[in-house]
């Protein structure tokens, strides 16, 4: 219970520190805001261009294919906090991985705060702020109850998200070079951030099961506007529960393992 009290005080106590340092920048601050303002809107362009050319294989309405790209942004932005930097590979290979071994938290907490990327905060902020606006704009069409039972749902979607980059960074313990692995991940990622993965077929949408921003978006959008049963929304939770699981075992075996090598060899 000691160590739970002493991890949470130590996240929250450097959240708190990240974040007095981004207001104290102000210039960045603003730059930061102006720089994910320009990013979003030039992917609304990006999403209508993908809207007028691939709909027919959707057959969504353009308020489910927004939604769509509301919700895979900024849950993805909210994730990309937690892994987007993925730094264990040079921490590794410099030496300051050391820091975090003598701390009395545990050594995978330190790392993930550590190599956190708080900017992308904005980004996260100025699309969550456009999904509430959406939300309330087209709350006519959304059931309440439905609504509700997502928060769960994206929350358990977001740390899928977190664990699938976690156990590609983590394979720098066991390989000098990982950064195939993580550039295939993020190639692929990309097609099912752009194109919701319904409109596949075959192995390709078998694969998306594997890639949280379907639980996140599509199935987040399908539910929303009751194009989906609450008895298949159920089951798609427990999958994405079970995946969780299977997910935070294969990391903990990377980081267990990964801390024995290196403390053998480092």
């Amino acid at each position: 219970m000691n160590q739970f009290i002493r991890t949470k005080n130590y996240i929250l106590e450097y959240i708190k520190i990240e974040l007095k340092t981004l207001k104290e920048y102000k210039t960045n601050m603003f730059m930061g805001f102006v720089t994910s303002i320009s990013y979003f809107f030039s992917q609304i362009v990006v999403l209508l261009i993908i809207y007028n050319s691939f709909n027919d294989l959707v057959n969504w309405s353009f308020y489910e294919y927004f939604s769509f790209f509301l919700f895979s942004n900024a849950f993805g932005s909210l994730a990309g906090i937690f892994y987007y930097k993925r730094a264990l590979k040079g921490d590794l290979l410099t030496g300051i991985f050391n820091n975090h071994l003598i701390r009395p938290i545990h050594v995978f907490v330190m790392y993930k705060m550590s190599s956190s990327i708080f900017f992308i905060l904005f980004e996260f902020l100025i699309e969550f702020i456009s999904l509430i606006i959406f939300l309330i704009y087209y709350s006519n069409l959304i059931n309440v109850l439905n609504l509700l039972l997502l928060i769960p749902f994206i929350l358990l979607g977001v740390l899928l998200e977190i664990m699938s980059g976690s156990i590609l960074d983590s394979l720098a313990f066991f390989i000098k070079s990982n950064n195939f692995a993580i550039d295939l991940h993020s190639n692929i990622k990309q097609v099912y951030y752009r194109y919701p993965s319904i409109m596949f077929k075959g192995l390709v949408y078998k694969f998306s099961f594997f890639i949280a921003v379907t639980y996140v978006a599509v199935f987040s959008t399908l539910f929303l506007f009751n194009r989906i049963s609450y008895l298949l929304f159920f089951k798609i939770i427990l999958l994405l529960i079970l995946l969780n699981i299977i997910f935070a075992f294969i990391l903990y075996l990377l980081w267990f393992f990964g801390l024995k090598k290196y403390e053998a060899y480092g």
